[in-house]
C-alpha cells in the first residue's frame, strides 16, 4: 500500500449524501470514500448522511469506521454553532438577529 502522505498528515473529506439519494449511490459513496481512506490511506473521510435509515446501507466494517449519531440541535446550540461559525453576527445588529429568528422559526434549531 502506497502512502500518500506521512503519518496520519493526511486531508479530510468531508462527503454529504443527500437524504433522497438511492440505496445504491449510498453505498457506492460509501465504498469510495472507504476506499480512499483505508486501502489508498489518501485521506481520513467522514461520511454524512440525512437520514438515520442510510447508515443501514453503509456495509459494516467496526474495525475501520464509526457511527456518530447527531440529534436535532437545540435553539441554544443553534446559536452558539451560529456565533461559532460567524454566521449573522449579533452585535447589535437588530437585522441579523431578525434573519437569524426566521432561519430557527422556518428551519428549526
Amino acid at each position: 500500500v502506497y502512502e500518500l502522505y506521512p503519518g496520519d498528515q493526511k486531508p479530510v473529506f468531508v462527503v454529504e449524501i443527500a437524504t433522497t439519494a438511492s440505496e445504491d449511490t449510498i453505498r457506492t459513496e460509501a465504498q469510495e470514500l472507504k476506499e480512499l481512506c483505508t486501502a489508498v490511506k489518501g485521506a481520513h473521510g467522514i461520511l454524512v448522511v440525512g437520514d438515520a435509515n442510510a447508515a443501514g446501507k453503509v456495509n459494516q466494517d467496526e474495525d475501520r469506521q464509526e457511527f456518530l449519531w447527531v440529534d436535532v440541535f437545540s435553539e441554544e446550540e443553534t446559536q452558539v454553532l451560529f456565533d461559532n461559525c460567524g454566521v449573522l453576527a449579533t452585535d447589535g445588529d437588530a437585522e441579523a438577529v431578525a434573519l437569524r429568528r426566521k432561519i430557527i422559526d422556518e428551519i428549526g434549531p
